[in-house]
């Protein structure tokens, strides 16, 4: 299997981050988690795929205690139709209804699971993420990128050359990463997710490697030994 081939892997996460819709039922939030390390939580659907993608989500947040319990302290209902999921959030006190829509059904689910979470603990949630990761198979590295549950593994290099730290820009577009492909030593390159479009950001002598966006994702920092030492250097992105 493909999956269970590409560990041991590096893997980085970029959370897709939402506003919350849930904003002016924060409260219910606070009222649950008075005095509990956990929030219970249960899921219900009609749909029994989307009801244990939900469970499968949401128990992997350790702020959540997913049960089937009546008396579980937050009761989400989610419907689905299309790539769009209406859910209800209900607490004890009072109740909040949205929508959320994906590009799939499967991303509107997670991304309703987000909001969930948002609600509860005012922090974004994590569940529409996508991952990147470097996987080995035939004696090969190759750049994989993938959901969080590793359901959706898609190549993103096919070079047959070393490659090692992945990193993402913020707002989860490109990737900066350090490959061996082109020159037998280690370069920067940069990739355009959108378009797929390559571009080497340093190929100097000597050793290119350790790329990382700033914050705002304005400047990369990156290391560099063509001056004869290692050294940090700052470049536009």
């Amino acid at each position: 299997m493909l999956i269970r081939s590409l560990f041991p892997a590096f893997i980085l996460c970029i959370s897709t981050i939402l506003p919350s819709v849930f904003a002016e039922e924060i409260d219910i939030g606070r009222a649950v988690r008075e005095g509990a390390e956990t929030i219970s939580i249960r899921v219900v659907s009609s749909d029994q795929n989307v009801q244990q993608l939900a469970r499968r989500a949401l128990s992997t947040h350790g702020g959540l205690n997913v049960t089937s319990r009546e008396d579980a302290a937050v009761r989400v209902a989610l419907t689905a139709s299309g790539s769009t999921v209406e859910v209800e959030l209900q607490g004890r006190s009072r109740q909040a209804r949205t929508s959320v829509r994906g590009a799939d059904l499967r991303t509107a689910v997670l991304r309703a699971c987000d909001q969930v979470v948002e609600a509860l603990f005012e922090t974004p949630g994590f569940f529409a993420s996508d991952l990147v990761f470097v996987g080995k198979q035939r004696g090969n590295t190759e750049l994989y990128r993938s959901d969080l549950f590793f359901t959706q593994v898609r190549p993103i290099t096919s070079d047959r050359s070393l490659v090692v730290t992945p990193r993402w820009s913020p707002d989860g577009s490109k990737i900066v990463y350090t490959s061996y492909h082109a020159s037998g030593f280690p370069d920067v390159f940069m990739i355009d997710l959108s378009s797929g479009r390559r571009t080497a950001l340093a190929n100097f002598r000597g050793t290119n490697t350790g790329a990382s966006f700033s914050p705002d994702g304005r400047r990369i920092a990156m290391a560099l030994s063509g001056t004869g030492n290692s050294e940090l250097f700052l470049v536009n992105s």
